[in-house]
């Protein structure tokens, strides 16, 4: 499944689910290239879209150097935003940007839930945004320190 297909498919099982911010006609089909450019990036799969009623509870892919990733694509990737309520300490919220040219998402950086949330604002980046921890991107750390932490963590073989 391609990345358009991912998107339309999570458009169709979400639709009306209370944890959508609905930014842009097409923000499954972003979101969804985010998480397959980590996903690349680590190694580990994509999970299917599956209908919960709920979301994915923050649970974007499997684990990344032992800790849950919740990955955030934005075209104007300035702020890693975490809405209020939905941040959990012990996550590792990467960064992506989104090209509409390419069609593409660019892993940029990554921080721990901890830090968005202490040192993150408190507010909207946009009008139709919900109110959000958004931490400055220069505030994250360089994604090739938990791809080489993600590394350590793999079995030897």
């Amino acid at each position: 499944m391609d990345t358009a297909q991912r998107g339309a498919a999570l458009t169709a099982i979400a639709s009306g689910y209370k944890s959508q911010n609905i930014l842009s006609p097409d923000h499954d089909v972003v979101g969804v290239a985010g998480e397959q450019a980590v996903a690349t990036m680590f190694g580990v799969a994509m999970p299917d879209p599956i209908p919960t009623g709920r979301g994915d509870g923050g649970r974007d892919l499997p684990d990344i150097a032992g800790y849950p990733p919740d990955v955030k694509t934005a075209r104007k990737p300035g702020h890693l935003p975490v809405v209020v309520g939905k941040l959990d300490r012990r996550t590792l919220y990467i960064l992506c940007g989104y090209s509409d040219e390419t069609k593409l998402a660019t892993v940029l950086c990554w921080q721990w839930g901890s830090v968005v949330e202490d040192y993150g604002w408190i507010g909207k980046l946009c009008p139709r945004s919900p109110e959000s921890h958004n931490l400055p991107r220069a505030k994250c750390r360089p994604i090739a320190e938990l791809l080489e932490q993600h590394n350590k963590s793999l079995p030897r073989t």
